[in-house]
């Protein structure tokens, strides 16, 4: 039987948490959403990984080069 990976929903980059609910992509910081992004459905889980890049380079800016 075949088993379809799990994506990743849910995000945590020291105070903020990227979460990703239907199409749209949500960043919060101490718990309270900065900012909403609607993601186009055929590419929602490319967004929300690019997403989660710009969020972590922004909290850890010594990991830009990863």
């Amino acid at each position: 039987m075949y088993m379809k990976a799990e994506k990743k929903t849910k995000a945590t980059y020291g105070t903020y948490e990227v979460k990703l609910k239907g199409d749209m992509i949500y960043i919060y910081n101490e718990g309270m959403m900065m900012k909403a992004i609607q993601a186009q459905t055929s590419s929602t889980f490319e967004k929300f990984d690019e997403i989660c890049k710009m969020v972590e380079v922004k909290v850890f800016p010594q990991r830009k080069d990863c």
